[in-house]
């Protein structure tokens, strides 16, 4: 049984089979990638043949009936998958075979994290290999080459919530299906780190000075995810607090300037990671002062205006 295709001017031959008397009445077809598969009959076994040509190589299948195969036609469906209808000379009937191989991989697959959770979910593939899906193997690693079973799932399971995780710690997973043949090919793999939001900044005071008031914090736990910045609110009273100014990720501090001095003024902050707004720290307060510096210079003036009055007055009486 031969071959022979003149796509580059001349012909060129290759052997698909030599064993027994084969090649009689073979059909030929290609697939959407030019893929070539050919059903043949076999004379001395009496069974009826299939070959597909995979990087140059011919990979022989026997159809599985124990009857005489004989007369076949082939077909491909979309999925390039064959059908084989033949017919059986010992009985007297005509059959029908699909070629079984092992499922694609499954499509759509993406990983959601939360607080202390990866949820994972996929779709059915688009070639379940020509027999039902009969399951999908999860697989979980601590780094894209480090893969292992995670668990086993019915057919028609398309999500997982993987729980046996930690906030702050990047994993990758990956999906394959499960049919009579085996376990397919894998989903590419992707990852995912769990994580919260932050929680409240810490130490949060508030120091009034000459116009102006000194915020300070200290950073929180960023929920396993790092803080992005911290987000400062200002009210003239404790229930109409409304947004000031963002302070970035490394800030400890901030100072909010052109204040009146002798009016209270009223805070919160909260820090910001990838996951979104923390809560806000406990609300703190503080009032505008003129510093000691500028009341000392004001004394000193009315000091030096007094005496300066007090020796007019005393200059006048001697005269």
């Amino acid at each position: 049984m031969k071959y022979a295709t003149n796509d580059t001017g001349s012909w060129v031959i290759s052997t698909i089979d030599r064993d027994g008397t084969v090649g009689q009445r073979s059909v030929l077809r290609l697939d959407a990638n030019d893929g070539l598969h050919v059903y043949y009959s076999d004379a001395t076994a009496n069974k009826g043949n299939y070959a597909i040509n995979t990087q140059g190589v011919w990979m022989k299948t026997t159809i599985e009936d124990p009857d005489n195969a004989e007369y076949g036609s082939l077909a491909l469906d979309s999925l390039g998958r064959a059908h084989i209808s033949y017919f059986d000379v010992t009985s007297n009937s005509l059959k029908y075979a699909v070629s079984i191989n092992l499922p694609s991989a499954p499509t759509s697959f993406a990983a959601q994290r939360g607080n202390a959770y990866v949820n994972l979910t996929w779709l059915v593939p688009t070639n379940n290999g020509g027999v039902t899906i009969t399951g999908y193997k999860v697989f979980k690693g601590d780094h894209a080459d480090n893969m292992t079973l995670l668990t086993t799932l019915i057919a028609g399971t398309y999500s997982l919530q993987d729980v046996d995780v930690v906030n702050g710690v990047t994993y990758w997973y990956s999906v394959s299906a499960v049919n009579s043949e085996g376990v397919g090919l894998k989903t590419s793999i992707i990852s995912a780190m769990p994580a919260t939001l932050p929680d409240a900044p810490l130490s949060v005071q508030a120091k009034g000075v000459n116009t102006a008031v000194e915020l300070s914090w200290n950073a929180p736990a960023n929920g396993g995810s790092a803080i992005t910045q911290y987000r400062i609110l200002r009210g003239t009273g404790a229930t109409n607090l409304t947004f000031l100014a963002n302070a970035s990720a490394s800030a400890t501090s901030y100072k909010d300037t052109g204040l009146e001095n002798g009016k209270t003024y009223f805070y919160a902050v909260s820090a910001v990671n990838d996951v979104g707004e923390g809560a806000s720290a406990t609300m703190v307060s503080a009032t505008p002062v003129a510093d000691d510096t500028t009341l000392l210079i004001i004394g000193t003036i009315a000091v030096v205006a007094v005496i300066g009055v007090a020796v007019v007055l005393m200059m006048r009486r001697k005269k």
